[in-house]
């Protein structure tokens, strides 16, 4: 910001080393984050973007993706979510029907 006195009006990141530059000018209008499910600093802002949904200028927009291929989806949430659900319900239904056989 030295150089040129003014920050940038857009930033885009989606780690911890992207934090700073997310939210330290004051002259960014809008921080877009891919929602990669991190924790840390970076979760911090994403819990914000996600709080933020529904204003009508919200500071941090989320963008989701499919863990599984990297692809972007036209949604915030990002698809690893789904499978982790999918994969315990898996998980659960397998120990009950051992469980069940055990019984017999």
């Amino acid at each position: 910001m030295a150089k040129k006195g003014y920050g940038p009006i857009f930033v885009a990141g989606d780690s911890d080393g992207d934090y700073d530059m997310l939210r330290d000018f004051p002259d960014t209008e809008l921080g877009f984050i891919v929602n990669r499910l991190k924790k840390g600093k970076i979760g911090e802002l994403s819990k914000r973007a996600a709080d933020e949904l529904q204003k009508d200028t919200p500071r941090f927009l989320l963008q989701g993706r499919d863990e599984h291929t990297g692809n972007w989806i036209p949604v915030e949430s990002t698809l690893r979510t789904v499978y982790e659900i999918i994969s315990r319900f898996g998980r659960v239904w397998r120990d009950a029907m051992q469980d069940a056989r055990r019984a017999v």
